[in-house]
């Protein structure tokens, strides 16, 4: 059984409120001359926290300590609106000065499965390793109401089990792609902090809580190899927990 710790906050300001302090406070653990390697998901929820942080709480972190990973992302052009890297320009980085050879970005209007490739290649570059595996220091998850997270879909036993870095899945219902984590990169990172909304979630939440690891609940799958996992939730993800 995965140890969770629940963090709940009525709004979206509380929630980005914690997770300013939280990204200070790992940047602050690390040595003078090291940078946090943080990985961000898209969504809505993301979003409107990120927009929280950038525009009430961005001066408790320091950015030039930071390099920013993407989760995932959309297979389209990053001007595109529904582009992950655009939004986390948009509605995080607008404005702050975050050095841009920092942002290590997921090029949704490439080719997938060669981006796929490069992407994980990537991380294989830039990031401390256990064993083959590379190590985020802090990974920021979302949680579907239908139990995904990432871009793992429930039941796709291909991708769930893949021992790549980084795939490509499809939405089960547009059958758009994305380019996605994988879960043992997932799980090997230091920090696991979903963030989730919404009185729609409850349930989901629910049932990871208090399940066992189960193929179509891909978020229950996600267990820290070390390392901590935490859930920011608001009020109604968690009324039922």
């Amino acid at each position: 059984m995965v140890k969770r710790e629940t963090v709940v906050r009525g709004d979206y300001k509380g929630m980005a409120e914690y997770l300013a302090g939280f990204i200070s406070e790992k940047t602050a653990s690390l040595p003078e001359n090291v940078a946090l390697n943080l990985a961000l998901s898209g969504g809505k929820t993301p979003k409107a926290v990120f927009d929280q942080l950038r525009l009430r709480y961005s001066e408790q972190i320091n950015w030039k300590r930071i390099c920013i990973f993407q989760v995932d992302e959309r297979c389209v052009p990053p001007e595109d609106p529904e582009s992950n890297s655009g939004m986390i320009r948009q509605y995080l980085l607008h404005g702050l000065g975050f050095p841009e050879h920092q942002f290590f970005r997921m090029k949704g209007e490439s080719e997938p499965e060669s981006e796929a490739r490069r992407y994980g290649q990537a991380l294989s570059d830039n990031l401390p390793h256990v064993g083959k595996w590379p190590v985020l220091d802090v990974i920021l998850l979302g949680l579907g109401s239908d139990g995904h997270t990432a871009s793992l879909f429930p039941d796709d036993h291909t991708l769930l089990r893949s021992e790549r870095n980084c795939v490509v899945s499809r939405h089960p219902e547009s059958r758009r792609m994305r380019i996605t984590l994988t879960l043992p990169v997932i799980n090997h990172a230091r920090n696991q902090l979903f963030v989730v909304t919404g009185a729609e979630k409850a349930s989901t939440v629910r049932e990871i809580y208090s399940g066992n690891p189960d193929e179509h609940f891909p978020a229950s799958l996600v267990a820290p190899s070390e390392g901590e996992q935490i859930w920011l939730l608001d009020k109604q993800a968690a009324m039922l927990l």
